[in-house]
Order: structure tokens, then sequence, then C-alpha cells
């Protein structure tokens, strides 16, 4: 069975990724930060007689980064899926400090140390895909912080 864990599982791509992987021969870990919706898209994969588990974790700071790798400290990962990502909408002049800073830290800074972090539980032919937009290629106006760090986690 494969451990494919899944940031960013409970809305979106994040969900889109989870039911379409939801097979017999994959077990996977849900990350999200509802427990309510990631309850339910439980349920459905469990109804579609696939396994999951859910971690709810803000991913936005270290805390809880360290929460989820410590949920799936005894865990081999097979797949992770770094998908968990934020966009602040508007003009550079009126982002603030913590809203670029809390961006770089969810888009960029998160898919790094979960990379890190499950690289040791990984083996020969395991896979990390990192989830980007357009936005990694072209910069769009009012999208300045979202572009900034799909350009880096692109990087």
């Amino acid at each position: 069975m494969k451990n494919i864990l899944i940031t960013g599982a409970s809305r979106g791509i994040g969900r889109a990724i989870a039911l379409a992987l939801t097979d017999k021969d994959n077990r996977l870990i849900l990350h999200g930060r509802d427990v309510a919706i990631l309850t339910e898209l439980s349920t459905a994969i469990s109804d579609a007689g696939g396994e999951s588990m859910a971690i709810v974790a803000d991913l936005s700071n270290r805390d809880g980064i360290n929460k989820l790798v410590d949920e799936i400290k005894q865990t081999r990962i097979d797949v992770l899926v770094n998908n968990a990502g934020i966009a602040e909408v508007k003009d550079i002049q009126e982002t603030s400090d913590d809203e670029w800073d809390r961006t770089f830290s969810v888009n960029v800074t998160t898919p790094f140390m979960l990379t890190r972090a499950c690289l040791p539980k990984m083996s020969r032919g395991s896979s990390i895909i990192n989830i980007l937009s357009i936005a990694a290629l072209q910069g769009f106006s009012g999208w300045s912080s979202y572009c900034m760090s799909k350009f880096a986690l692109n990087g």
C-alpha cells in the first residue's frame, strides 16, 4: 500500500487529487485546516473503498508544520504532494509585511520543510510533487506576493 501525503487536501485541487487517488492500494494522509471538511472528505474516501487519515494543522507557521511532521513521524511516505497554498490578491503597496511573509511561508517554506522531513521516510521510486500555477512563469497585476512565491517554488 502506498502512503500519499496531500497538503491542502480539503478544497480545490488538493481535494480533487485526493479523490482521484482514492484506491484500495493507496492510504491517503490528508492535511487541511478545517476539521469538518477533512472529516467529510475522509468519509467520501472511505465510502469509495479507500483509506485515509486526516491531520489538521496551520502550515503558515513552524508550529503547524512541526505538528504535521510529528503526526507522520513513523509513517513511510511514498508520495508527497505539496499542494497547500494561499494567495493575497492586492496591489503590492497594499500588501503588508505579514501577508508577504505568510504567503512565502505557506507557498515556499512549507514545501521545503515537508520535503526535508519526508525524504528520510521515502525510498527509491518515491515522488515529490509541487503544485504550481501559471503564476510560476508569468506575473499578474495585483498578485505580486502569490507570483513571487510560485516563482520561488518553481526554482
